[in-house]
């Protein structure tokens, strides 16, 4: 079956280039195809879409004939694309309602859905067509993210009162910003604390006073950033210093199988089926939750302190429900 991203790309490729293009240029252009898949493509072109392809037969030059304006019927975008333009213009509009009083975005906002329709995608059939749902996102002080985006960009380090979401403690810390990070629908800003003089993260959500300082921010080098905040599991920072080996059946197993849990997994087939993953973390907080969602379908096999920690919560879970409970009988 000819793939229609590979006809979008030689369009794209012929469209680019006015005095045409060789068969090598096209064939990288469609994914390093072979000889006999481009030539598919140019005969599915010319006669299932009309396209005015013409060659030079001696030098081998393919080419949109001249004088005539053409462009494929329908919706002429890749799927990813057209994906991840449906989410920027979602989060151009979330954003300006969440943060931005005015029409601040609203120049951007028309240059995309201007890049849309000339796409012949319909901006207003797209917002009505296309949900985005959250997830638990956390409610952000617009004052707190400008505060702390300016502090970002002019490197200066930040007073920041943030509490603690499990035991609502507030502290006071001096941190140097080093990113801000999207993540499950939440702001986090991935900084040095110079309290505890390590790399920390803090949801935007819990900060409850910021000020910028006159003191420069302390830059920690990309490298180390990721080796801190990208090799463990989830949104808790470190270094990753234990490996879960998890396995996975049913439901579980043909979800995973398509979804990555972590960028640095290693997955394979268990002995007696399933799927087994070895996914490196530290904190075990996210990772038990992502373990607990799907339930009967997934068996920690070690390390054994993740599998005392599942069990713990599993019988205190399991107590609430028992028949006897007196809060179920009163």
């Amino acid at each position: 079956m000819l793939g229609m991203e590979k006809v979008y790309d030689v369009h794209r490729c012929l469209s680019l280039n006015r005095h045409g293009a060789t068969k090598e240029r096209l064939k990288q252009a469609a994914g390093s195809c072979s000889d006999s898949t481009l030539f598919r493509i140019l005969r599915f072109m010319r006669t299932e879409l009309g396209a005015p392809i013409g060659m030079k037969p001696r030098d081998g030059i393919f080419r949109y004939q001249e004088g005539v304006a053409y462009e494929l019927p329908g919706i002429w975008l890749k799927g990813d694309e057209l994906a991840s333009l449906a989410e920027l213009l979602h989060r151009l509009e979330e954003l300006q309602a969440e943060f931005l009083s005015g029409a601040a975005l609203r120049p951007f906002i028309e240059k995309l859905e201007s890049l849309l329709k000339s796409r012949k995608v319909s901006p207003e059939r797209m917002g009505r067509k296309i949900r985005f749902l959250q997830t638990r996102a956390g409610k952000v002080d617009g004052n707190v993210f400008r505060t702390v985006m300016e502090a970002l960009f002019n490197g200066e380090r930040l007073f920041v009162r943030h509490e603690d979401r499990t035991s609502g403690a507030l502290t006071d810390r001096m941190v140097s910003p080093q990113k801000m990070v999207r993540y499950r629908d939440n702001w986090y800003l991935d900084g040095y604390c110079h309290l505890r003089e390590n790399l920390r993260s803090f949801a935007l959500s819990g900060i409850r006073e910021v000020r910028k300082s006159q003191d420069k921010s302390k830059e920690i080098p990309e490298e180390e950033l990721q080796d801190h905040f990208a090799s463990a599991y989830g949104i808790f920072g470190g270094r990753a210093d234990k490996t879960a080996e998890i396995l996975l059946t049913g439901i579980a197993a043909r979800i995973s199988a398509r979804e990555p849990w972590h960028p640095s997994e290693e997955r394979s087939s268990h002995p007696d089926g399933g799927l087994l993953l070895r996914i490196p973390y530290r904190d075990s907080r996210e990772l038990i939750g992502d373990i607990l969602r799907h339930a009967e379908d997934v068996e920690v096999l070690g390390p054994p302190e993740l599998r005392t920690e599942i069990i713990k919560k599993l019988k205190k879970v399991s107590e609430k429900y028992a028949p006897n409970n007196s809060t179920l009988n009163p």
